[in-house]
């Protein structure tokens, strides 16, 4: 199992982004996707 988690899966972090910016958007977040992406890492 902790083989498959250091596997790079680039889709999945970009779909996870994209799906947390949005749905934070709706709740009236101010963060742009670049700053999304800076906390997140």
């Amino acid at each position: 199992m902790k083989l498959l988690l250091e596997i790079n899966n680039a889709i999945y972090d970009d779909i996870k982004l994209e799906f947390l910016y949005h749905s934070n958007k709706l709740e009236g977040s101010t963060f742009n996707l670049e700053e999304l992406n800076v906390l997140l890492d």
